[in-house]
């Protein structure tokens, strides 16, 4: 199944944002593929899966008055900057996705 890059964006709303909390959110991330936290509220996900699978994943661990959002994250379109480890982290997944097979 091809790979692609979720984006995932919440808003602690009721959920206070604890560390316990963030790795709940963590936890269920890193059962569908590989992540990275660009902030206390942001994350990226390089999985298998789409992101309604995730939106339910992440369902059982925030309430109805959190907020959140899950959408695919195309690296070829983005533009901004951040740490440099943050676009190291996606162009190496990138460049699996362009590979040929072999």
């Amino acid at each position: 199944m091809e790979k692609i890059f979720l984006l995932i964006n919440i808003v602690w709303k009721k959920t206070p944002m604890t560390i316990e909390n963030v790795e709940k959110v963590e936890t269920a991330l890193g059962n569908f593929g590989d992540w990275f936290r660009f902030n206390g509220t942001t994350w990226f996900l390089y999985t298998d899966l789409n992101e309604h699978v995730l939106y339910g994943a992440l369902s059982t661990v925030l309430t109805r008055e959190d907020y959140f959002i899950v959408t695919r994250f195309d690296p070829a379109t983005y533009a901004g900057w951040g740490p440099g480890n943050v676009d190291d982290w996606v162009r190496n997944r990138q460049l699996k996705l362009i590979q040929p097979p072999s």
